[in-house]
């Protein structure tokens, strides 16, 4: 029998990361009628996010298409813009992996969020 050591790259398991995979999820069920829209098994089934945007907020999956004129691809655009402070949330590949956050959040954004999905603005 041969013995395997899996592994993961590291996920930071903090609270933000909880909640946008919680929002990941909302959005999901929500708006996308629980049509799979990407994840797997390192971030989890919830765990790369989706892209959405209204005017409260914005999620971007990690893209790799890796051209140059990407503006996810080049870093110039975050995976997730919490609107009314213009918060950045950048994650590499999995919500949480790498996982860096410019301004600061409310305490309750993630409810701010979820109540603006109402009516989206794509």
């Amino acid at each position: 029998m041969i013995k395997c050591k899996i592994i993961l790259p590291a996920h930071d398991g903090s609270n933000l990361s909880n909640e946008l995979i919680k929002l990941t999820k909302y959005l999901t069920k929500k708006v996308f009628k629980g049509v799979w829209q990407g994840g797997g098994l390192l971030g989890g089934e919830y765990g790369y996010g989706v892209d959405f945007k209204n005017d409260t907020f914005m999620m971007h999956q990690f893209c790799w298409c890796e051209k140059d004129d990407c503006l996810w691809c080049s870093g110039k655009a975050p995976n997730f813009l919490f609107k009314p402070t213009r918060t950045e949330v950048v994650w590499y590949k999995f919500i949480g992996r790498s996982q860096e956050i410019k301004g600061k959040l409310p305490k309750n954004w993630l409810e701010i969020c979820k109540k603006s999905i109402c009516s989206p603005k794509s």
